[in-house]
């Protein structure tokens, strides 16, 4: 049975989060289930992070707070939507799992 798992991560890329997280997702996608990852505070520098990035060629749905990455100088990333809490409240409501790091 397919599942959604959604995500939220506020820790940078140095924490050990981040690489939970990409263990956790990688895990989940060889199993067949959904992924989606919803990054704000801190966690939004996740998209200067290659290895997170590449989760995307996994199959996984990556967003962030537009507002938290704008006020850390952060450019667009284009394979990461710009977003705000509504679309963290969707992922939410959409997943069957959420988990927060």
């Amino acid at each position: 049975m397919t599942m959604k798992l959604g995500i939220l991560l506020t820790m940078p890329p140095s924490h050990q989060n981040t690489h939970s997280v990409i263990q956790i997702s990688r895990a989940a996608r060889e199993q067949g289930h959904e992924v989606g990852i919803f990054m704000m505070a801190d966690g939004v520098y996740n998209v200067l992070h290659q290895p997170f990035l590449d989760l995307v060629n996994n199959g996984v749905e990556l967003s962030l707070c537009a507002h938290n990455a704008t006020q850390r100088g952060l450019d667009r990333v284009p394979c990461v939507l710009w977003g705000s809490q509504y679309d963290l409240a969707v992922l939410t409501d959409n997943s069957n799992r959420f988990l927060t790091f």
